[in-house]
């Protein structure tokens, strides 16, 4: 026996069921479906799958900032270490003035 859920057009507020299964995968593809009276609709992100995105693309920037600051600092500790094998002159004097070692 196949379970049927009741649907209310977006146009027309026509009454009217698509099955279950038919339902989920409309829910996923976002393809569109019609109404008897031939009216198309589908679904579309709610706010909450937005947001859930919105968080999940903040943890992926957030995490590839961290590897750039974590390759930034051993860079950093690599040319302070460079700096104390050369001249007194300090890092930053060289990053300013390169010519006058």
């Amino acid at each position: 026996m196949r379970d049927f859920v009741e649907l209310t057009c977006c146009a027309c507020g026509i009454h009217f069921q698509l099955e279950d299964e038919l339902l989920e995968l409309r829910k996923q593809d976002g393809k569109l479906f019609y109404c008897p009276n031939g009216h198309n609709q589908r679904f579309v992100n709610s706010p909450a799958d937005e947001l859930k995105g919105l968080r999940e693309k903040v943890k992926e920037v957030t995490a590839e900032l961290e590897e750039k600051a974590r390759e930034v600092r051993e860079l950093k500790c690599r040319l302070l270490a460079q700096d104390k094998d050369k001249s007194p002159r300090s890092f930053l004097d060289r990053i300013l003035n390169p010519k006058s070692d």
